[in-house]
């Protein structure tokens, strides 16, 4: 500002005689304000924006929290692989704590080791859930209490979820045709008729590897006859992605509660004991 141009605003300042506290005036052109017992330069257009930073900062907790009330659980996009065990119990702490459940190193090594068990004992596991088999050596108190710890992850790890392929998952099993007919697979799995997998269920994201097993190759399956080959679709809504607590990474396992239920949309017979069956999470 120019020393005349500051010279002739205090003579206009030393005019003003009487003025109301937060009355505006022009002066030369420029908005000013009375405070104080004085004139000064209208700030507001600043103020403004300083009040908006403001609310800005008021506003980001309340963001947050709301995303943190969204997602007890969390969604995830696609498999993680994690380079070793300590970085994979970090990231069951990290889940829980979002969630809004904190766990300890300790526990969360516990359900790391569940899982790893899981992934090479799942029959064993299934089987305890369905009061169906008892071990010889002491596994089965094991098992028993890591089949435990497994359901207890669906309260807080995140949701898979893979928006190129719509969240798709699948599951293969494989029956002995000499314990099941055709019309008993048709009737079974009838549109609109309720599947419980009777425990903890492994799918995958992986449709090719999901045919396998509905073919017998790689599963635990003692089957005496020919194969019925089921092959199971549906969109995940609840399942946690595996990859990273499992000894078979590549496999792209997603796991299911033993509490998850589906709804059949469709099944097609696709010939020679081959059924493609279409689910809907519920």
């Amino acid at each position: 500002m120019t020393t005349s141009l500051q010279k002739a605003i205090v003579m206009e300042l030393l005019n003003v005689t009487k003025a109301e506290e937060g009355q505006k005036k022009m002066i030369f052109g420029k908005p000013f304000h009375y405070a104080g017992s004085k004139w000064v330069p209208d700030k507001a257009g600043p103020k403004e924006e300083t009040s908006k930073k403001r609310s800005k900062k008021i506003e980001e907790p309340e963001k947050e929290k709301k995303v943190l009330g969204k997602s007890v659980r969390g969604e995830r996009e696609g498999h993680i692989y994690l380079s070793d065990r300590k970085k994979s119990v970090e990231d069951l702490m990290r889940s829980a704590q979002t969630a809004g459940v904190p766990i300890d190193f300790e526990k969360a090594n516990k359900y790391f080791n569940s899982c790893i068990d899981w992934s090479s004992h799942s029959s064993e596991f299934r089987s305890i859930q369905q009061g169906a088999h008892h071990f010889e050596s002491s596994d089965e108190e094991k098992f028993k209490e890591e089949a435990i710890a497994i359901e207890e992850i669906f309260k807080f790890y995140p949701v898979y979820k893979d928006k190129k392929t719509k969240d798709k998952v699948y599951r293969g099993i494989a029956l002995d045709s000499r314990d099941y007919k055709k019309e008993e697979i048709l009737d079974l799995f009838k549109e609109g008729n309720v599947v419980d997998m009777k425990g903890t269920s492994s799918w995958t994201s992986e449709r090719k590897l999901a045919r396998r097993f509905s073919r017998g190759i790689g599963a635990d399956t003692d089957i005496r006859g020919d194969r019925i080959s089921i092959l199971f679709e549906s969109a995940n809504k609840s399942g946690i992605s595996l990859a990273n607590m499992s000894f078979h990474s590549s496999e792209n396992e997603v796991l299911h509660s033993s509490k998850t239920k589906w709804k059949v949309k469709n099944t097609e017979d696709l010939g020679n004991n081959h059924f493609k069956i279409q689910l809907e999470e519920i």
